[in-house]
């Protein structure tokens, strides 16, 4: 499947893809999957035991300004976004929860002063951000970084692997005061490369604790996630 802007007519079709979009804009709200994955201006899905497809996003601008989100990504494998323009919404830019091998090549990420530009989470792994650039300042110097790894999701209550595997190379950090590039909570650190910023780490005590005392139900912990969706597959490890 292809969707060309008026930009792109002549773009020449990737066979390595089986779906792709060029130069189109999106606000709010368009969903491409099994469900809608929140309050955002475009959310990707996938669900085990539907065909895995190979997806690009190229040359678009997605508009997350009256939206909590930008971009929401669930279980997406395979996919990759290529000079892509991201504006945040209140919560940040992109909020990915879950799957892998997904990349942000030359993407500009736009922070509304939200809590992050990205949040990368629930056990994803194998993503690649390089030459890329995040713009404004996230929300606290004390609260907030360029990407969040390994922050806490829903799907948490039971016990499933770390974010891991996430590279960042060549990217920069433009009109923001604060330092930090990326902050982990449950993830493994991150391979940087010749990028600005700084990379800080949540102390494990404090991590552990919190997942426990969410999981008991404190601070809104509960889950309302039927127990089939939170089976962790064996792909996932």
């Amino acid at each position: 499947m292809e969707i060309s802007g008026p930009r792109d007519r002549s773009a020449r079709r990737n066979m390595t893809y089986d779906f792709q979009i060029f130069g189109q804009r999106f606000k709010k709200t368009t969903v491409i999957g099994d469900s809608a994955f929140g309050d955002s201006a475009i959310s990707f899905s996938w669900a085990p035991g539907e065909r895995r497809v190979r997806r690009l996003v190229s040359g678009c601008l997605i508009d997350g300004s009256s939206c909590l989100f930008g971009l929401k990504l669930s279980f997406v494998h395979e996919m990759d976004f290529v000079d892509c323009c991201i504006l945040g919404g209140s919560k940040g830019c992109v909020d990915m929860i879950r799957g892998g091998d997904v990349s942000f090549s030359r993407c500009k990420f736009v922070s509304r002063n939200s809590d992050c530009h990205a949040s990368i989470r629930g056990g994803a792994k194998n993503v690649s951000f390089k030459n890329c650039v995040f713009v404004n300042n996230y929300r606290s110097r004390l609260s907030g970084s360029c990407i969040d790894l390994g922050r806490w999701t829903h799907y948490d209550v039971v016990p499933r692997p770390p974010v891991r595997n996430v590279s960042i190379e060549n990217c920069k950090m433009k009109d923001i005061n604060y330092p930090a590039l990326t902050r982990r909570f449950f993830s493994m650190d991150p391979d940087v490369k010749n990028s600005t910023g700084k990379n800080l780490k949540v102390p494990v005590l404090f991590v552990r604790l919190f997942w426990l005392l969410k999981r008991k139900g404190f601070f809104g912990g509960g889950s309302v996630t039927p127990p089939e969706e939170l089976k962790v597959y064996q792909f996932e490890s």
